[in-house]
């Protein structure tokens, strides 16, 4: 009678055992389950904001010979040599200007290598003023944005237009606070500015184009169209 009260007692000590393991199993199993969805749920947000975010689009203009003030709405934050690739060994030089410290940066490609040069990508949210040897068509595939917002400091800002719609320019710079904005147009070799709907020379903004915006007040200029 004892061996089996004592069977009888070890085998319920086993059950007991086996049973807080299955517990502790199916608590830690469904905290991984909880984790792994949690982690299924952000990898998911993510791949739907990149779908809606960006869609793939063609960089197609002219630049002519000498300087030309451009942007490129189709290149993300892009290395300059991948960039310029297309334009390889037509160019002389190329600058554009750092809005918050007020500092230009440049690349001549025709510099000894030991020569400190600045200007290390091409990012839609900047313009750029190319010295061409020759007039060439620029074509590059890359991707657009549905917004960008580009950072604007006080004073003078070079930016780009990082969209493939053209707009008004009473609208497309309603939400700025500004002095005056300056464009130039490549082709004629001759500025143009917009200060408001009744005192312009120009008045729709166009793709690949830059501008210089003397901004009163540090803001942030929302593209969206």
């Amino acid at each position: 009678m004892r061996r089996i009260a004592l069977h009888v007692l070890m085998g319920g000590v086993i059950m007991v055992i086996i049973s807080l393991l299955i517990i502790i199993f199916n608590v830690r199993w469904q905290g991984m389950m909880g984790i792994t969805g949690l982690v299924t749920s952000n990898i998911t947000v993510n791949t739907t904001l990149e779908v809606v975010n960006w869609t793939i689009a063609n960089c197609s203009f002219y630049l002519y010979p000498g300087w030309n003030l451009v942007s490129f709405y189709c290149l993300l934050s892009t290395s300059r040599d991948e960039a310029l690739q297309p334009i390889d060994g037509l160019y002389d030089s190329i600058f554009t200007y750092d809005n918050e410290e007020k500092e230009w940066k440049a690349y001549n490609p025709d510099l000894p290598s030991y020569v400190i040069q600045d200007l290390d990508t091409i990012d839609r949210k900047y313009a750029y003023w190319i010295n061409m040897k020759q007039g060439v068509s620029y074509k590059k595939q890359g991707y657009k944005s549905i917004y960008t917002s580009i950072p604007l400091y006080v004073g003078w800002n070079l930016v780009g237009y990082p969209t493939n719609t053209t707009i008004n320019a009473t609208s497309g710079l309603s939400t700025l606070d500004f002095n005056i904005t300056w464009t130039y147009n490549n082709s004629e070799k001759k500025w143009y500015y917009y200060v408001n709907v009744s005192n312009y020379t120009f008045i729709i903004m166009h793709p690949y184009t830059g501008y210089w915006v003397l901004s009163n007040k540090q803001q942030n200029w929302l593209v969206d169209w």
